[in-house]
């Protein structure tokens, strides 16, 4: 840990102060290594980081480094960080991380998003019915089929 001081005199002998504070590397802790999503839900991602000198925080998915679009916001309150992720896709499934760096040094923590998805597959019900008179009666004929889309 490194440290970094302002001085200033007292009195007018020789005695000074120094208020220290601490200089460190980021530390980077996930609120959860793994989030739990489902297609067309919101879900929120959580770092918490602790540095001084203050680090910037970037948010990647796999390799690929985010930006905010229509679809994803990043915020900050205190040391806290959210990568939030509305009307989750299917592609927004996997790996992400956030990395923070200052002067000193850099960290990195991952957090997972799981869940699950709809296939697509939907079922379609058919009831196809053939009406028709014989010896002045009304007789129906239906068939019923499933059909997968």
């Amino acid at each position: 840990m490194h440290y970094k001081g302002h001085g200033y005199e007292v009195s007018q002998r020789e005695t000074k102060v120094f208020i220290f504070s601490p200089l460190d590397e980021p530390e980077v802790k996930a609120e959860r290594a793994a989030v739990h999503a489902g297609v067309g839900y919101q879900v929120e991602l959580v770092c918490v980081v602790y540095s001084e000198p203050v680090a910037d925080v970037l948010w990647y998915k796999d390799t690929m480094l985010l930006d905010a679009n229509g679809s994803r916001y990043m915020q900050k309150k205190g040391n806290r960080h959210t990568l939030l992720i509305r009307n989750v896709r299917l592609e927004d499934f996997g790996n992400y991380s956030c990395s923070a760096s200052n002067m000193l040094g850099k960290a990195r923590a991952y957090i997972t998003v799981q869940g699950q998805y709809s296939s697509g597959i939907r079922t379609l019900q058919v009831f196809l019915c053939h009406f028709f008179w014989h010896q002045d009666a009304l007789w129906s004929f239906c068939n019923y089929s499933s059909a997968y889309t």
